[in-house]
């Protein structure tokens, strides 16, 4: 069988170190060098057509990134354009060269796999697509995040004016919208991380699935003695109730929100709740200060962003409540490594987390961005961490029926069996 290429274009950053290493998000990373081998069979390499970090990113959260060395890996990857290109700049002078660069690897690629343009300023997915569909390639669509409520969010938390957000949901909207249904129409396999999406969109289609796309695997989960050892901490009512967020430490990640909700908890009388932020990121100065304004000094531990992999999990197994407060549209791959981790989540009811609470069980959500309604669901868990116990012991089953070894090998049957029809009829052709 010749091997081929598969070709992703996909607005994540890199870093480039070297000639032959790259560096980006840790978990992706990992990710993708397991995917690559479970396909070796059917490709050569993956290239990425991806956004270039800036040295700025870079620096600030390089303890957390992970390193692709392309020649080791089998994976390549080439900035389409850099993040700290403007928008003016995008169109004048990069847009004719990125559509250029793209019929190039589209055309020396056997699988286009990429997604509908969600910034509409910046559209570099869905003519991957369209050009993999007039060559005849196979395509696969994958969209991360739901975005039609994320106008009315923005709105809402006053980071879109009126005239913007008449913009965004009476234009933008509808043309994401027309994406959707011509990748869902056209695409080999169309693959969403919400099941609202799947319903839909996805009616009548078979080709339109659902993915659950977890970033650990069966060796991450929580090990049973830690488990334990978790579950007699919350039955003593004298350990504090530790609550944990950890991420990018960026403002639509609402963690200013977990910090107001934990003053308003301490204030109904719930003394026993820590909150440990783990991170980095533009908001961590600010985060610190607030921290301090709203006297939290002695209830809160920044904690610096450790790698993906064997230790960051260790990091987490001691934990008992995860807080997710997005101010926007939000599919955090935090979400699964807590539950690996033996943690329920409390999360604001974005269609994310609504989503994922129907699908797992553990999450609890209140109403999206209500800080009372978070503070006084985590005094509630302050009050009484029993009630943790079931979700604990829940989440570590969930985790086991759901780690990304079993995930990633569907996805590779699923992309096998796009390759095999399209090599028997190549194969019927010629006969």
């Amino acid at each position: 069988m010749n091997k081929g290429i598969s070709f992703w274009v996909m607005p994540v950053t890199i870093y480039r170190i070297s000639e032959t290493k790259f560096a980006m998000e840790s978990a992706f990373c990992e990710h993708l060098r397991i995917y690559q081998k479970m396909l070796s069979h059917r490709f050569s390499h993956i290239l990425l057509g991806t956004v270039g970090m800036s040295t700025e990113e870079y620096e600030l959260n390089k303890n957390s990134l992970g390193i692709i060395d392309e020649e080791r890996d089998g994976i390549s990857a080439i900035a389409l354009y850099s993040e700290n290109v403007n928008t003016l700049q995008f169109w004048l002078f990069h847009y004719i060269p990125i559509l250029i660069k793209e019929f190039q690897l589209v055309r020396q690629s056997v699988l286009v796999d990429s997604s509908p343009s969600l910034n509409m300023s910046r559209p570099i997915e869905l003519p991957a697509l369209i050009m993999g569909l007039l060559m005849g390639r196979k395509t696969i669509s994958i969209t991360d995040i739901d975005q039609r409520d994320s106008a009315w969010m923005l709105f809402k938390t006053k980071k879109l004016s009126l005239k913007s957000y008449i913009l965004w949901r009476y234009i933008y909207d509808p043309m994401r919208d027309l994406q959707e249904r011509f990748i869902c129409k056209f695409c080999s396999l169309v693959l969403y991380k919400e099941q609202k999406q799947v319903d839909d969109y996805g009616r009548n289609n078979k080709n339109v699935r659902l993915l659950v796309d977890p970033g650990f695997y069966q060796e991450d989960i929580i090990p049973p003695e830690q488990l334990e050892a978790k579950l007699e901490c919350l039955k003593d009512p004298q350990q504090p109730l530790e609550v944990l967020y950890f991420g990018r430490l960026v403002e639509y990640k609402g963690v200013d929100r977990c910090l107001q909700a934990l003053a308003k908890a301490l204030k109904q009388g719930e003394q026993n709740i820590r909150l440990n932020i783990m991170g980095a990121g533009t908001e961590e100065q600010n985060l610190r200060e607030l921290t301090i304004e709203l006297g939290l000094q002695e209830r809160v531990v920044f904690l610096p962003p450790v790698p993906y992999g064997k230790q960051f999990f260790e990091k987490l197994y001691p934990f008992h409540l995860m807080l997710a407060a997005p101010l926007r549209a939000d599919t955090a791959r935090s979400t699964w490594d807590s539950i690996a981790s033996g943690i329920p989540l409390l999360a604001f009811g974005t269609n994310f987390y609504k989503s994922m609470a129907a699908y797992t069980g553990v999450i609890e959500v209140v109403p999206w961005p209500s800080v009372d309604a978070l503070a006084d669901k985590m005094a509630s868990y302050g009050r009484d961490k029993t009630q943790l116990i079931p979700l604990v012991r829940k989440a570590v089953e969930i985790a086991h029926a759901n780690n990304g070894q079993l995930w990633l090998e569907r996805r590779v049957r699923w992309v096998d069996e796009l390759l095999e029809s399209a090599d028997n009829n190549t194969r019927d052709a010629i006969i």
